[in-house]
């Protein structure tokens, strides 16, 4: 699922997909943002 929504963000716009691959990796680096 993750993957879609990330190709799915990469087609829409690339600074978008940054911004999105911030947003995961600071979600898995703190537990309590993750999803269950």
């Amino acid at each position: 699922m993750v993957g879609g929504m990330r190709q799915y963000v990469l087609q829409m716009s690339p600074v978008m997909a940054v911004g999105m691959n911030i947003v995961f990796a600071d979600a898995f680096q703190h537990p309590k943002m993750r999803y269950p």
